[in-house]
């Protein structure tokens, strides 16, 4: 008997004249239930993929951290993109991969926390009274040099390399921001 299986790629076997489901290409789940009527290769809902590496795959299983898959199908979960990030399992869409504060960005892609959101060196981080972390622009008396402008307050003692401490006081307000405060004399 001639059969053309609904998801290509799929083995069945002819047993006493009854189709049994064999296996499924890589990506899709197998549903091997009792009923050999209600067998068959599923495509794994948004959110969750069928690992490579479980062949046959028996569950879906949710997305990582950091991952998101957007529709059903075989496909494996997306990583969220470099400046965005994710903490939960099964996501089903990019739009919940969030995007790291302003002036900050990750590494690589697939984040799996905020925590991995770092400033960009010409900023520094800063934190308000409700704990709230951001990337504030450096000001000009801060930056290590006109052509780095990497920020001193980025580094312990507000030190540059091969230049020493900034000049003058800087003290933090009450709103996390450094402010200067003072100048050594001949500096204004």
């Amino acid at each position: 008997a001639q059969y053309e299986p609904i998801v290509a790629g799929s083995q069945w076997t002819a047993v006493e004249g009854v189709l049994i489901l064999e296996s499924c290409p890589s990506g899709y789940l197998m549903v091997n239930a009792s009923n050999p009527a209600d067998q068959e290769c599923r495509a794994c809902p948004a959110g969750t993929y069928c690992p490579a590496s479980a062949q046959p795959c028996l569950a879906c299983l949710p997305c990582d951290p950091g991952y998101y898959k957007s529709s059903e199908g075989k496909d494996a979960c997306t990583a969220c993109s470099v400046g965005k990030y994710n903490s939960e399992p099964g996501a089903a869409s990019a739009g919940l991969c969030l995007s790291c504060p302003q002036g900050s960005s990750t590494p690589s892609q697939g984040s799996t926390s905020a925590t991995s959101c770092v400033c960009s060196v010409q900023t520094y981080p800063t934190q308000n009274a409700l704990g709230v972390t951001r990337c504030e622009a450096c000001p000009a008396g801060a930056r290590c040099s006109d052509s780095d402008l990497t920020c001193a307050f980025r580094n312990n003692g507000h030190t540059c390399p091969g230049s020493g401490t900034i000049k003058g006081t800087w003290n933090l307000n009450a709103d996390g921001f450094y402010q200067l405060t003072g100048c050594p004399a001949g500096y204004q």
